[in-house]
């Protein structure tokens, strides 16, 4: 497993740069990407069908983000964050209104 997984991860941390605005890494930036970080985990715990892709995909941006004090990737992981959630959201809206329409 490993030698399929090296490759991938070595072209993300060349990606990754540590110290790049490092004002949205820091201990302060940390404890406030834990609200969005809440709401991404609230996001994938929910059963909605291939819902949780998007939610995934942004919580790994903002992981690796923080294993890397890139703060470039971590506004990156919050915009992928806001996405997310929006997504998530319509795809509960139209969960409810079609039940809301089914049931009459």
């Amino acid at each position: 497993m490993v030698r399929h997984t090296a490759p991938a991860i070595t072209r993300i941390e060349r990606l990754l740069r540590p110290g790049r605005l490092s004002a949205l890494a820091g201990p302060a930036a940390q404890r406030l990407l834990g609200v969005p970080i809440f709401l991404l985990a609230i996001a994938i715990a929910l059963p909605i069908p291939l819902g949780n892709f998007m939610p995934v995909i942004a919580l790994v941006v903002i992981a690796a983000a923080l294993l890397e004090a890139d703060g470039l990737a971590a506004t990156i992981g919050l915009v992928l964050s806001v996405l997310a959630l929006t997504l998530t959201t319509g795809l509960l809206y139209g969960a409810y209104s079609a039940t809301a329409w089914a049931i009459g």
